[in-house]
């Protein structure tokens, strides 16, 4: 799996400020510090949906999530409200609730907004770190949530434009 390299010595916070959206700032400080010179699976410091769902395949009888569901309650605790909403309240909560951010500014939970040639939106995901974003590839039973590098899911929906968003 994907992990963090923590550095053996210098300043962790930083990286605490970084990671500690959405976490408990002084358990992620503990994580790191107890990772010091080593690596930290980067499953311990997503925030609780994102780290309760990864690699977790939606049960049957579970209501179908989608990347819409799962973006936008990346911050929204273990266990997030059910209702899925469908591409136009996306569009409402995306235009009434987030604003647009340069991508050399993105952190954790900004959301990679995909969409087609004439504007319709296609995909959603969240900026983890890197080049990586936490994503729930269609709305199906049969797609886990998952941790994949941005070039990987653009591959996914192609002929696609990218903006990064984030929560007023």
């Amino acid at each position: 799996g994907l992990a963090l390299r923590v550095p053996a010595d210098g300043d962790l916070e930083p990286m605490v400020r970084y990671w500690s959206v959405g976490n408990v700032e002084d358990d992620v400080r503990s994580a790191l510090a107890s990772a010091r010179g080593a690596s930290l699976p980067l499953t311990r410091l997503l925030p609780a949906m994102a780290r309760a769902r990864l690699g977790r395949y939606p049960a049957q009888g579970d209501p179908e999530y989608d990347c819409y569901w799962s973006s936008m309650r990346f911050f929204a605790g273990a266990t997030p409200g059910e209702d899925i909403p469908d591409v136009s309240r996306a569009e409402y909560y995306l235009s009434g609730a987030y604003a647009e951010v340069a991508g050399d500014e993105r952190r954790l939970g900004d959301l990679y907004v995909l969409r087609g040639a004439d504007g319709n939106l296609v995909h959603m995901a969240n900026h983890v770190a890197g080049d990586v974003v936490f994503t729930k590839n269609g709305r199906s039973h049969t797609r886990p949530w998952a941790l994949m590098h941005l070039r990987d899911m653009r591959r996914i929906f192609p002929f696609t434009t990218t903006r990064v968003y984030r929560r007023r």
